[in-house]
């Protein structure tokens, strides 16, 4: 974005300028784009650093209702545990134009992709669809839907946690990394001041 390949943003909840490393960095990318859009439940910092147009678009929060031809839908969530289960809104929508995520993400896809290779709107209506899908490509998330049914879902199994590492060594690896003296933008505010310096002294007649 910053080299103005990119020239529009679209963020789906979070807060990007803030969240992401770099935040000075991350305001100048922001600010380069032509449009930013911010689909999202409630207000952040990220919504006041704009490109040269903005929008931002409201969607389905958690604690709302969604209702689809398939019925009520719920989504998944893990605890500070490591328990997956379901979550569904108990709240009726404030309007009944909001969308949820799923079915935004899946409306994007289906209008830029088509549904040749994937029927984007056919997993927006069932939202166990997605999770069918997830089960057949990761072990971890076998039965997915049977296993979110039980009162406390089930427990994402984690290795390291138990100190079992999938590695070579069957040890837990770790590497050092340099931290740079200066960040992009503070090296970016330092060749700035010499040039200045510099023409100011060609000006000036010095050299």
């Amino acid at each position: 974005m910053i080299q103005g390949n990119a020239k529009v943003f679209i963020g789906l909840g979070g807060n990007f300028a803030a969240a992401t490393p770099d935040t000075e960095r991350s305001y100048q990318a922001l600010q380069q784009c032509d449009l930013t859009v911010h689909i999202s439940t409630k207000l952040n910092r990220s919504h006041v650093i704009t490109g040269k147009c903005a929008l931002i678009l409201p969607c389905l929060g958690r604690t709302e209702i969604d209702k689809q031809s398939s019925g009520l839908q719920s989504i998944t969530v893990e605890d500070t545990m490591s328990m997956v289960h379901s979550s569904a809104g108990q709240n009726q929508p404030a309007s009944h134009q909001l969308k949820s995520e799923v079915a935004i993400i899946a409306g994007i896809a289906n209008a830029a992709l088509g549904e040749q290779t994937v029927e984007w709107q056919k997993l927006a209506s069932d939202n166990r669809l997605i999770r069918d899908e997830i089960s057949a490509v990761l072990p971890e998330f076998k039965d997915y839907n049977a296993r979110i049914a039980t009162e406390r879902g089930f427990y994402l199994h984690n290795p390291a946690s138990q100190r079992r590492w999938h590695t070579k060594q069957q040890k837990a690896v770790f590497s050092a990394a340099m931290l740079p003296q200066q960040l992009a933008h503070e090296m970016a505010k330092t060749q700035t001041r010499i040039t200045r310096r510099r023409y100011g002294s060609y000006r000036n007649g010095v050299k």
